[in-house]
């Protein structure tokens, strides 16, 4: 097993944190990317900056909006 996966599993923590977690390691998080590639979506461009695909990465860590 993955150990990123094992450590979540292990924490002592929330149930949501940790399911949301889960999601996010197996991209289980539907972003406007995954959409796109599902054909769920028409565009996958983060609707909020407009400017990056939104991938999960992008939604929690590189968006200058969200920070």
């Amino acid at each position: 097993m993955v150990p990123i996966v094992v450590g979540v599993n292990k924490e002592k923590t929330n149930q949501r944190i940790r399911a949301f977690l889960w999601q996010a390691i197996h991209n289980g998080i539907l972003s406007n990317l995954e959409r796109y590639r599902r054909h769920l979506g028409a565009h996958n461009n983060f609707p909020i900056c407009e400017r990056e695909v939104e991938c999960l990465l992008h939604i929690l860590r590189d968006c200058s909006y969200v920070r």
